[in-house]
C-alpha cells in the first residue's frame, strides 16, 4: 500500500507545476519555513477543539494507565476512552501534519525526555507537549542558523537528531543486558 501511495505521490509531483512541485516537497520534508498565520487559520479551530478534548480526557488517561480492570471499576468505559483518546490523537496529528509536513520523531521522543527530565508520569501529556514544543523549536532555530545562509527544512533536522537519539537508546539497552 505505501508503495503505491508513493508512486501516486511522485506521479502528482510530476504532474505538478515547478513552483507547486517545490512547495510539496519542501512540505515533504517537513518545514516551517514559510508558515504564516494566514496558513495556520483553517485549521486552528479543529487544533482548538481537540485540545480542549485532550484535556477533557486526562482524568480518563491517568485512569486507563492503572490498567483496564481498574479503570472499568473506577466507572470509566475503557474501550469508548481509547477510540476517543486515539480520534483526537489522529485528528491532532493529521492538523500538524497538514500545516507543516511531516516532521519525525518529536512525538516519539518528547515523552521519554520529558519523563527524564521530571522523573515522574503524573503531569506526563503536558511535559510531554510542552518538551515536544521546545523541541520543535530547538529543532527549528537549529535547521534556520546552522548553515546560513541557507535555511534547512526542520524535518531534516529532527531526523538526523532522532536517529541519534535512537542508536543512544539502543547502546543503552544493549548495555543493560
Amino acid at each position: 500500500v505505501r508503495a503505491m501511495l508513493v508512486a501516486f505521490n511522485t506521479w502528482l509531483l510530476l504532474k505538478a507545476s515547478l513552483e507547486t512541485a517545490l512547495t510539496a516537497g519542501l512540505w515533504n520534508a517537513g518545514s516551517l519555513n514559510g508558515l504564516t498565520w494566514a496558513k495556520t487559520s483553517p485549521s486552528t479551530p479543529i487544533i482548538i477543539l481537540m485540545l480542549i478534548a485532550a484535556t477533557l480526557l486526562v482524568r480518563r488517561m491517568r485512569l486507563l494507565e492503572m490498567g483496564d480492570d481498574t479503570a472499568c471499576a473506577l466507572g470509566v468505559s475503557v474501550e469508548r476512552s481509547r477510540l476517543l483518546m486515539m480520534l483526537v490523537a489522529v485528528v491532532l496529528t493529521a492538523a500538524a501534519t497538514a500545516l507543516a509536513g511531516p516532521i519525525s520523531f518529536i512525538a516519539l521522543v518528547a515523552p521519554h525526555i520529558a519523563r527524564r527530565i521530571s522523573g515522574t508520569a503524573r503531569w506526563g501529556l503536558t511535559q510531554a507537549a510542552l518538551c515536544g514544543a521546545l523541541l520543535l523549536l530547538a529543532a527549528d532555530l537549529c535547521a534556520q542558523q546552522l548553515f546560513m545562509p541557507y535555511q534547512l527544512p526542520v524535518g531534516v533536522v529532527t531526523v538526523s537528531l532522532g536517529g541519534i537519539y535512537l542508536i543512544v537508546l539502543l547502546i543503552q539497552e544493549s548495555r543493560k543486558k
